[in-house]
């Protein structure tokens, strides 16, 4: 199969630093000048920042869902690949997989193990910046009818 297909994107980023260390000197000798705290061996510290990006967007992907079953075994491969690339923002979602399907009379139930790989690049895409990457190994229940 090869298509069109959207992904709708809602949700909220968070960017959140930790507590910074830096030498009195490169902030004009004080920590307390720059309302700063001091710590224990002198330096000063800098109070954790956030920053919250609100995005909610429709992205038109180009897909393509291959799977080849192996002849009178059961066995089958495949993968499924959605993507879409543009002014510095990409957005992929790669799967691979293999399984067995039981031939039943009625209805074909199968078992399938696979590898997923989901990414958001963005540059400036509605005020966000990401470099993204979710992954990670799945089962799956398969019925056929």
């Amino acid at each position: 199969d090869f298509g069109l297909t959207f992904r709708q994107m809602t949700g909220e980023f968070v960017e959140s630093t930790f507590y910074e260390r830096l030498p009195p000197s490169e902030l004009g000798g004080s920590c307390s000048g720059a309302n700063l705290e001091t710590a224990s061996n002198g330096f000063c510290l800098i109070p954790p920042q956030s920053q919250t990006t609100d995005i909610d967007l429709i992205a038109p992907m180009l897909y393509t869902d291959i799977r080849f079953d192996l002849p009178l075994s059961g066995f089958f491969v495949g993968g499924t690949a959605k993507a879409i690339a543009y002014d510095g923002n990409e957005v992929t979602d790669l799967a691979i997989e293999g399984g067995y399907m039981f031939d039943m009379t009625v209805l074909d139930i199968g078992l399938a193990l696979g590898y997923r790989r989901s990414s958001l690049k963005a540059d400036d895409l509605e005020g966000l910046y990401s470099d993204a990457t979710l992954d990670g190994f799945y089962t799956s229940l398969k019925v056929h009818f």
